[in-house]
């Protein structure tokens, strides 16, 4: 009577574990991520407040890995607009590149413009050796590389500088 108790006992235990495994392997086949996307929005929030929140919309996204690429990207926050052609993020860290026609734009008197930048979204800071082009209210001017932090307030370092009055 024990043997028949135990071979039921071992029977069961069998079918169990065949059946949570069979349910594993299913469920796997639908936890994929999709490797495109179209018209997507994705939301950084800044290191510094919870309520700085950069919303960034892409025309096409592909996710490779760690990193997300867009394409038409316009990332927007509460005083800001950046947009770009293409682009690169860590979907961990918010840090990557932008390129091809980045403009980055505050209110309607100040303007940068550039073909590639450097970011880092949690901290609002876009650095990068390319040819760059700025309008303010007041002046004008050109450069060959920049450093851009965004917060706390606009703060603009532009090497090999030619500024001119408006």
């Amino acid at each position: 009577m024990q043997l028949i108790f135990s071979l039921l006992v071992v029977l069961f235990l069998s079918i169990g574990a065949f059946f949570v495994y069979v349910k594993e392997n299913q469920n796997q086949n639908y936890n994929k991520t999709p490797k495109i996307l179209k018209q997507v929005n994705i939301n950084f929030y800044s290191t510094d407040s919870a309520k700085n929140v950069w919303v960034v919309k892409g025309s096409v996204l592909k996710i490779s890995g760690r990193y997300i690429y867009l394409k038409n990207i316009v990332a927007q926050n509460s005083s800001y607009i950046i947009t770009a052609k293409e682009g690169k993020l860590a979907k961990d860290t918010g840090i990557g590149y932008l390129e091809k026609d980045v403009s980055i734009l505050k209110a309607e008197d100040d303007h940068i413009y550039t073909q590639y930048t450097n970011i880092d979204l949690k901290k609002s800071h876009f650095w990068g050796d390319d040819d760059i082009i700025f309008y303010t209210k007041h002046f004008s001017g050109e450069g060959k590389s920049f450093d851009i932090h965004l917060k706390p307030n606009l703060n603009v370092i532009i090497y090999n500088i030619k500024s001119y009055e408006r």
